[in-house]
């Protein structure tokens, strides 16, 4: 009894702790958010008309078009319902579902992990890993939604192989991934490997214990949890009777006509090989789930049986491949992040089960830099110290997945050094005399070289040098040959002895821990360019106020060459037609439509990113250059019907 209250008061205080993550990093990073006057991300403005036409009766695909799925949309209409004027309603559901999400991870966590401590700090870097790449996109994407699901069957399946397996599945855990299947593949389809993974290895496993009775009874009550969690759909368009629309949309045009640029994994692997730079971008935000694939797949460890590394990492596998063949890799890699916790849980078990080992190869590994430390330490210290502070800066840019962050702070670092080599006293030019002339010279010289190094320099040289020198000189003395990881741990064990006794930093040490993360989050947001930003300094803005002072009532808005950009949301008012912008998908209807709006001159007014083909109707009345969230930086029109 007193274990179970034990174990509720932990899960109230991991709860709490997770929202508490999760407000900071969605306030942060999602556009949705407090912190930002608008989001023109171009997605999210879509979804959000979307869901507004269906609150007014408006069926999805029959009436308003758009291709994802059915649940995604029940989110926006929840986020309508909350205001129609803000971003704020997604914001919230935002918030609820990544507190769920950050709280299922610390679960996944504490099934590995002894300490609530490290359950806790897996369930931050989860939090940092999901919302800081540049995939998350400001928020609001489907892929975000299927986190949660993807995440919740990650820990059924981890803790059925963890401590039930051989034992035959319980028929409840069965029938509830069958619903969470449902969840995700009304939300988009794409993203069901993860789901496939898993049953082709419960598959393997019942034929190989030759169970096949199981494989049957698996299958019923799994189909059974998948019609369960489809009937919101099934009522739906049966009750709007538009299941033609449903098939012809959500399957046909997806499965036959919908032609997406070349980006599966085969061209982004081909890339990343050209690419150092390109390769940094997309594997550097997923070090955890790298880790999470060699660990299932090549280690042996003590503290993992080989059916839970299996299982995951067929989920693993299955939810990449999926991803990888149905799309772009980069654009859609957000759901794939539902493995984070699974790869940070692997590091931490390797470094428990390695630490000796991985002294020794370190030891080995580092004695070839022991002439570039020598050097450093015989000349000087500052010298030094620039170097340290430089790989601080490296080692944010390299997860902030800014290329030229990750060169300017390696060039540093390479520069430092070439003084070094350059100078007969370089302790004279590195501020030994305080003086403040020297000062500015060193100021200027790196800042001049920095910015010629990265105009130059295509790759991050300076960024692996810098790694090399910090990390040797840290962990390893060369006067003695050894390893100072038992120095650092001596110093290390007095200087907490010595906080442990003071009672008021124990108190300020779990804000100072948050205030770390949050500005490490800070540090990291893709957004932080549009924080701050005023609404009326957004040019879609500047179109709706020429919009609402035009005088017309219920003007016709439509967008040419470009989805919703935010003009539905800030003049409040519907699309006039089901295809009311651009999509990715070729129609004779979008051209149609083009051609009754604007040849005809029914539309009132057109939102466009091109120049029209024949504006003979309409007249320009207000333009501007414009960069999106992505790059994209088109010219912005607004025209109007003469």
């Amino acid at each position: 009894m007193f274990e179970k209250v034990k174990d509720s008061r932990k899960n109230l205080y991991a709860l709490g702790f997770c929202a508490l993550f999760c407000f900071i990093c969605v306030t942060i990073c999602s556009r949705g958010s407090f912190l930002y006057s608008f989001c023109d991300i171009r997605d999210e403005n879509c979804f959000y008309t979307v869901g507004k036409c269906m609150l007014r009766g408006d069926v999805l695909y029959q009436d308003i078009y758009e291709h994802k799925g059915l649940y995604l949309y029940f989110f926006y209409m929840l986020a309508n319902l909350i205001s129609q004027q803000s971003y704020i309603g997604i914001y919230i559901i935002e918030l609820f579902i990544g507190t769920a999400y950050l709280f299922t991870a610390y679960k996944i966590s504490g099934l590995y992990l002894s300490r609530f401590s490290y359950s806790m700090a897996a369930a931050a870097l989860t939090a940092f890993f999901t919302y800081t790449p540049k995939v998350y996109f400001g928020g609001g994407q489907c892929d975000e939604f299927a986190l949660l699901p993807i995440a919740i069957t990650i820990y059924i399946a981890a803790k059925y192989f963890k401590k039930d397996y051989p034992e035959k599945i319980s028929p409840a855990k069965v029938i509830f991934i069958g619903i969470l299947t449902a969840v995700v593949f009304w939300i988009k389809y794409t993203m069901l490997g993860a789901f496939a993974g898993l049953v082709i290895y419960i598959i393997y496993k019942q034929v190989k214990n030759k169970t096949y009775k199981n494989i049957a009874v698996y299958a019923a009550e799994f189909i059974f949890g998948f019609i369960i969690g489809s009937m919101p759909a099934i009522l739906y368009f049966g009750l709007n009777n538009a299941f033609d629309s449903l098939f012809q949309v959500y399957f046909y045009n997806l499965l036959f006509i919908y032609n997406p640029a070349p980006h599966g994994l085969g061209v982004m692997l081909l890339k990343m090989l050209k690419s150092p730079s390109y390769a940094a971008k997309i594997l550097c935000p997923s070090i955890s789930l790298l880790a999470a694939l060699l660990y299932l797949g090549l280690y042996k460890g003590k503290r993992m049986k080989g059916e839970e590394r299996f299982s995951l990492l067929c989920m693993y596998l299955g939810n990449n491949i999926m991803v990888g063949m149905g799309c772009n890799l980069q654009y859609s890699q957000e759901c794939l992040y539902a493995f984070s916790v699974v790869g940070i849980v692997c590091a931490f078990l390797f470094l428990f089960d390695n630490f000796q080992k991985t002294k020794e190869i370190c030891l080995k590994l580092l004695k070839p830099a022991q002439k570039i430390i020598s050097d450093i330490k015989e000349k000087s210290s500052t010298v030094s110290l620039v170097i340290y502070l430089g790989f601080c800066f490296a080692v944010c840019a390299l997860f902030s997945n800014d290329d030229s962050n990750i060169k300017t702070c390696g060039i540093i670092a390479a520069f430092a050094y070439l003084l070094i080599k350059l100078s007969d006293k370089p302790e004279s030019v590195f501020l030994k005399k305080h003086t403040l002339n020297t000062f500015i010279k060193i100021k200027y010289s790196i800042i001049a070289a920095v910015f010629l190094s990265t105009k130059i320099f295509s790759l991050n040289l300076g960024f692996i040098l810098i790694l090399i020198l910090a990390v040797t000189e840290l962990i390893y003395d060369f006067s003695s040959g050894k390893l100072q990881f038992s120095a650092i741990k001596e110093k290390t064990s007095s200087v907490s002895e010595n906080l442990r006794k003071k009672k008021s930093f124990s108190k300020v040490l779990p804000a100072l821990c948050l205030l770390i993360f949050t500005g490490t989050v800070f540090a990291n947001c893709k957004s932080l360019y549009c924080m701050g930003k005023k609404l009326e300094d957004y040019p879609q803005y500047q179109m709706s106020e020429i919009i609402k002072n035009s005088g017309i009532e219920d003007p016709a808005i439509i967008h040419y060459g470009m989805v919703d950009s935010g003009i539905y949301m800030l003049t409040g008012e519907y699309p006039p037609c089901k295809y009311f912008g651009y999509y990715s998908i070729k129609l004779d209807e979008t051209e149609q439509t083009n051609h009754e709006y604007i040849d005809e001159g029914k539309a009132d007014f057109i939102v466009a990113c091109k120049p029209l083909e024949n504006p003979s109707k309409f007249k320009i009345v207000y333009s501007e250059d414009y960069k999106f969230y992505d790059g994209y930086e088109p010219t912005l029109y607004l025209y109007q019907r003469i």
